[in-house]
This record gives structure tokens, C-alpha cells and sequence, in this order.
């Protein structure tokens, strides 16, 4: 990275003499005078004024030699970075990402994380949603993508896959666009009777069927009608074609064009998270264990 005959240089400058600095270097004398022969020829600069009594610097060699060591100094940290870049581990964790398992929390995350997590590479990799096959999609993690972000309420979601929690959801209202409740900036139960609304079947979300279990027992008008445990887009299409309302997550605030997302002001919730294999690779591992870092830290903050 740089001419090796500053070295010589500087050996003869801390020296004093050719011949002892030829000692340090383990060459000849000849060799050394040689080298600063050719490197004051090269530069057009008298580097050394030669006495009797060894050699001592110029002004200009004296100028020379301090520049030479900051030179040393930056080509060594070059050359150790560019060691480090090419010996560092890299890691690719493929994410899933759909329109009711949007990645948007991860990104997030991701950007807040900084410097933890320079050795990761995110590929971001699309899948249909789909109520039938999620399950399945959530078995086979880790084949074509390895984690995906979801809501991880569902007691089939937990049991399929391992999960790392990473905050909670608002539980909203999707409320078609022509009812006057649309204009709202929140809504109660109370808002809601009259109204028919869909939500997921009791007995795969606890947090959902206590829910249920206040609106059945103390809000008796709202019209409950009973929608898959997992949402896809064609039950926002019902919905939508129905004129009902829909029990919804503010991540989901523009699933669908017929609906305005309204918050339900009554302090619900849904816990969502990174959705993983039981099994895990190396890849998957690394990358949990800096979330966590991640969270930690944050935590702290």
C-alpha cells in the first residue's frame, strides 16, 4: 500500500546512520544508502544532510519522515478494515411479507437497530394471504422464507412456530366507507350497536374471546357475525359487499380501499411479533439474538 522504502527511511532518520540502520533491518549499509539514494533522486528532495558522523534530516526530510508515518499509520488502518470487511460473517434472513403480515414493524426495528445489525442482509419475500393455508405457511418456515411479522394472539400460530414478541397491536374497527361512523376518530361497543360486526370465531384467540365475551353480555345489539380465525382479503371483499363492519388491527389500515381504519376505544389489543422455525439455523439464531439485543437496549433507553 505504500513505498516499503519509507520504512528504511524513518529507521535511518530515528538512526542517525546508514550503518545502524541497516543493523535494525537486517540488510546491508550498501542496500540502505542505495534506497535513500533512489528516494531523493525519485523526489527531487535532499532528505539527509551526510557528515562525518552519520546523517541527520533536512527541513524539508524532517517534514517528510512525520508525513511518512501518518502514511504508515492510514495504509496499516486501511488494510486492517478492508481484513475485517473480508473476514466478517454475513448473514441473509428472508422475511415474508403479505398484505395482513406486512414486515413495516420489522423495518423499523431494523433501522433503530444501527450498527447491530450491519451484518444481517433482510430479503424481503412476498406470499399470498390466505385463511386456509396460513397454518401451513407457518409450519413450512425456513423453505422459502425464514420469519415472518404477525399478530401472534393465535393459539395454532403459537403452537406451529416459535415467536419472539415484539409489541402489541391496537385493536380497530375497518368501517366501511359510507357509514356515518367513518368520520369517527374512535369508536366504543356503544358506537357499534346496530351495527353488524364481524370477528374472528371464539375458541384460537383468549384476548378475542374476551372480547366477544363483553360484547354477548353487556352490548347485546351489535349484530356479531362470525369470521375465520385468520383474515384474508376476501373477507374485507364480504365485508365490503355487506356494508358491515369490521373488527381490524391498525396494521391493516389500508388493506382495503371501501374502509377507514377507526381505533376502538375500549383498550384492546393483540400481541404481534416475529414468527420463526422451532428449528432453528444459524442464520435465524444470529438474527433473534440481535432483536433481542435490540430490545433490550431500548428497554433501557
Amino acid at each position: 500500500m505504500y513505498d516499503k522504502r519509507l520504512e528504511t527511511f524513518i529507521q535511518v532518520a530515528e538512526s542517525g546512520s546508514f550503518t545502524k540502520a541497516a543493523g535494525a533491518l537486517f540488510i546491508s549499509a550498501p542496500a540502505v544508502i542505495k534506497q535513500m539514494n533512489q528516494l531523493e533522486e525519485e523526489t527531487g528532495i535532499t532528505i539527509f544532510e551526510r557528515t562525518s558522523h552519520g546523517v541527520k534530516l533536512t527541513a524539508a526530510g524532517t517534514s517528510l519522515c512525520d508525513d511518512a508515518k501518518s502514511m504508515i499509520r492510514a495504509s496499516e488502518e486501511a488494510l486492517s478494515r478492508a481484513r475485517r470487511i473480508q473476514e466478517r460473517r454475513t448473514y441473509t434472513i428472508r422475511v415474508g411479507s403479505s398484505v395482513l403480515n406486512p414486515c413495516t414493524a420489522l423495518l423499523d426495528l431494523w433501522v433503530r437497530g444501527g450498527d447491530l445489525c450491519k451484518d444481517i442482509t433482510l430479503d424481503i419475500v412476498p406470499f399470498n394471504d390466505d385463511y386456509r393455508s396460513i397454518i401451513a405457511t407457518l409450519t413450512h418456515l425456513g423453505e422459502d422464507f425464514d420469519i415472518l411479522i404477525g399478530a401472534v394472539g393465535s393459539m395454532q400460530w403459537r403452537s406451529t412456530c416459535s415467536y419472539l414478541d415484539l409489541g402489541a397491536y391496537r385493536i380497530c374497527c375497518a368501517v366501511p366507507r359510507d357509514n356515518p361512523l367513518a368520520s369517527r376518530t374512535s369508536l366504543t361497543f356503544d358506537d357499534l350497536e346496530d351495527e353488524t360486526l364481524y370477528m374472528s370465531k371464539q375458541g384460537d384467540i383468549p384476548h378475542l374471546d374476551a372480547l366477544r365475551d363483553n360484547i354477548e353480555r353487556n352490548h347485546w345489539r351489535i349484530n356479531l357475525k362470525d369470521a375465520p380465525f385468520f383474515y384474508d382479503i376476501n373477507l374485507f371483499n364480504r365485508c365490503a359487499q355487506e356494508g358491515a363492519i369490521l373488527l381490524s388491527l391498525e396494521c391493516w389500515d389500508r388493506v382495503h380501499p371501501a374502509f377507514a381504519t377507526i381505533p376502538l376505544d375500549e383498550g384492546y389489543s393483540t400481541p404481534y411479533g416475529i414468527c420463526y422455525p422451532k428449528t432453528l439455523t444459524e442464520n435465524v439464531m444470529h438474527f433473534i439474538g440481535i432483536i433481542k439485543t435490540i430490545l433490550e437496549n431500548e428497554r433501557y433507553q
